[in-house]
Parts: C-alpha cells; structure tokens; sequence
C-alpha cells in the first residue's frame, strides 16, 4: 500500500515539475519576443533617421551583443531599403533574429512603407 501511494505522490510531483518546467519556457518565449519586437522597431527607427540624413541609405546588418541590449543573447538586425517597383512604393525591410543561433531563437520580419513626407 505504501508503494503505491509512493508512486502516486511521485506521479503529481512529476506533473507538477514538468508544468513549471513548460511554464518557465513559454515565459521566456514571451520575453525573448518582447525584446525581438523592440529591437526590430528600433531598428526601424535607425533606418528612418539614415534615411532622413542620406537618401542613398540602401541598409545594413548589426550585430549586438547580449550586454549592449541587456538581453539573454546577441541579436542581429538587418535593413534593407526597397526600392520602389511598379507594383509596390519605397518600403524597408527590417529582419530581427533573437538571440541569435540559439535553437528557439525567433525571427521577426517586417515592411515599414517610406512615405516622401517623412523625408
């Protein structure tokens, strides 16, 4: 009797680790997307001012350091201004990975439209 209230006790402790285990994963998620979005938004911001200063701004990639963005790893950020096509206006397009190299590291990409009056 004694055995199987061991096994059973054993049984909920496991559940109950390998529920704070999964919860402490997705919080780390949410943070590591949290930080991912405002390093892709102030990337964007970079571009806006490079464009601003030079209109032949074409882009850039960055690499940061864990310390310089007070994060859990290193991020790289990559801009690239698109030109206008026929079918679509002037828009730049800003890719975020966070942190980099990692297995669940996540990728954002987005397209900001460049509108003549910001210039």
């Amino acid at each position: 009797m004694a055995l199987v209230c061991m096994l059973v006790m054993m049984s909920i402790v496991g559940g109950m680790l390998q529920g704070a285990v999964l919860a402490r994963r997705q919080l780390h998620e949410q943070r590591d997307l949290r930080q991912a979005e405002a390093i892709l938004e102030a990337g964007a911001d970079r571009a806006f001012l490079r464009l601003e200063k030079d209109p032949l701004y074409a882009g850039e990639t960055m690499m940061f350091s864990a310390e310089e963005i007070v994060g859990s790893g290193r991020a790289e950020v990559s801009i690239e201004v698109v030109p206008a096509a026929s079918d679509e206006p002037k828009h730049l397009r800003v890719v975020v990975e966070y942190p980099t190299g990692q297995v669940h590291s996540i990728r954002k990409t987005r397209r900001f439209p460049v509108e003549a009056k910001k210039l």
